[in-house]
């Protein structure tokens, strides 16, 4: 695997710059015009099969996702002035503030691999190395603020659109994470944006009309339900059989570690998801850190054991000593981070993991203690701080896991010596032996380096990727 040096990204955008430039229109061509259904069909046809520029390719829900998806976010000029006034040694980095706007998404690497990644997974073919035989599902373990809610929410859009019959299920173990400010609430933005803006897509939702229940049909004059039936449904899942039966194009669990039962919950789906020996829809797993329920070891396990699950498998190349084994896709913060991403979606990763170190070292100072802690989980750097526990966890895990990064490097003679040391020096404070900083028992012994386990990334990204195959 490796990361990328994108150019005129913008060009994968030519239908929402024209939207841009034609103040709200899509084509200026008269609508029922041959120059109109040319353009709609033109449209349709890379939303179907895909786009390439030069050299590099992206599927077709990736060009929807682009053209077709607007989103909330900030404005692409001012994370523009931001990563200019990070990059100048010289200038001073303003105060980062912005009002976000409603618009089309910009192209971030994260965003074009996650796309190609889903695509592989179902239609089989090689991505940046990783194979694929096809009839896969996804896990992914993120850091806050990626924007995977709004890729999913537009996969089901996708298929609402362009699939007849389909069906695509959220699923969720608690309703905030559905509607409010939820994934299903970014969906019913989307609906009606292409039925206000496209009238060459346009469906209308007669019978189901609803944030956790949309339907592509009408009625007729004869009483009799018509359209595309397509659906898109969501349900709270605090139950594991309220996923019985749920068979679809799609399936998300988003916020998997708050389900309650969530392995019990994604094995019947899975069983919903088969007909025989085929897989007749994808299920995403998706999880961000900061433990919110009982089900964030589900997550992990699904994230650490692809196999087990017909998940897509990842060499696990963050984590020293477990380059062997595989996990889901990881997509930590300092890749996230729209601030240090280049007009082409390219991230400055230098500087945004300066960036993140310095917003660790803050929080390290605080009188919090669990402050880092939290700091970590949800803006981890490497899997294993996505799956701290921290709900029913009293203890400061940040710097127990550096004192547990220093035991790996003894030997067993050398690891018991030094814990009868700092237990006798810490007898009576209980757990702060285990804070021992790295330095101070620098200063008592040398020791060689051995393995860590889930610890920072093993080795730089390798060659640039090739595209699909």
């Amino acid at each position: 695997m490796g990361f990328h040096n994108l150019v005129n990204t913008a060009q994968f955008q030519e239908a929402a710059n024209d939207f841009r430039r034609n103040n709200g229109r899509y084509t200026t061509a008269p609508r029922g015009s041959r120059d109109y259904f040319e353009y709609w069909e033109l449209q349709e046809k890379r939303s179907r099969e895909g786009y390439k520029i030069g050299n590099l390719w992206i599927p077709g829900r990736m060009y929807f996702w682009l053209n077709f998806f607007p989103i909330w976010k900030v404005p692409d000029e001012i994370a523009a002035k931001a990563l200019a006034e990070a990059r100048d040694v010289k200038g001073k980095i303003s105060t980062r503030t912005a009002e976000k706007i409603f618009d089309f998404p910009k192209f971030w690497e994260i965003h074009y691999e996650w796309w190609n990644f889903k695509h592989i997974a179902w239609n089989g073919g090689t991505f940046m190395g990783i194979q694929s035989p096809g009839g896969k599902h996804v896990s992914v373990a993120k850091t806050r603020g990626s924007g995977f809610s709004y890729l999913e929410a537009c996969d089901g859009v996708y298929n609402y659109n362009f699939i007849p019959g389909s069906k695509s299920f959220y699923f969720a173990g608690a309703q905030p994470y559905l509607d409010q400010d939820g994934i299903l609430s970014k969906v019913q933005p989307a609906l009606d944006f292409i039925n206000d803006n496209i009238p060459f897509w346009k469906q209308n939702r007669q019978k189901k009309y609803g944030v956790m229940h949309q339907k592509a049909s009408y009625i007729d004059e004869f009483g009799v339900e018509r359209g595309s039936l397509a659906e898109i449904i969501g349900q709270v899942v605090d139950d594991p059989n309220k996923t019985r039966g749920k068979r679809g194009r799609k399936a998300t669990f988003e916020e998997f570690g708050s389900f309650p039962k969530s392995k019990q919950a994604l094995e019947i789906a899975m069983g919903s998801m088969r007909d025989g020996s085929f897989n007749v829809g994808q299920i995403t797993v998706g999880g961000t850190g900061g433990e919110e329920g009982p089900g964030i070891e589900g997550l992990e396990d699904v994230f650490y054991d692809p196999e087990s699950w017909d998940m897509l498998g990842f060499p696990n190349i963050w984590e020293e000593g477990y380059e062997a084994t595989e996990c889901g896709l990881f997509v930590p913060a300092w890749r996230a981070n729209s601030a240090f991403m280049d007009a082409d979606g390219n991230v400055d990763t230098k500087k945004a993991i300066q960036y993140d170190n310095l917003e660790r070292a803050k929080k390290k100072k605080s009188k919090d203690p669990r402050a880092l802690d939290r700091r970590k989980a949800e803006y981890p750097q490497f899997p294993g701080e996505v799956f701290q526990r921290l709900t029913f966890n009293m203890f400061p895990v940040a710097e127990i896991d550096a004192q547990q990064s220093k035991m790996e490097q003894c030997n067993t003679e050398q690891r018991d010596a030094q814990i009868a040391w700092e237990q006798e020096r810490n007898k009576y404070d209980g757990w702060k032996y285990l804070a021992i900083t790295i330095s101070e028992a620098a200063l008592r012994r040398d020791r060689r380096p051995c393995r860590q386990p889930r610890s920072a990334p093993a080795h730089p990204p390798g060659d640039v990727p090739g595209e699909v195959g």
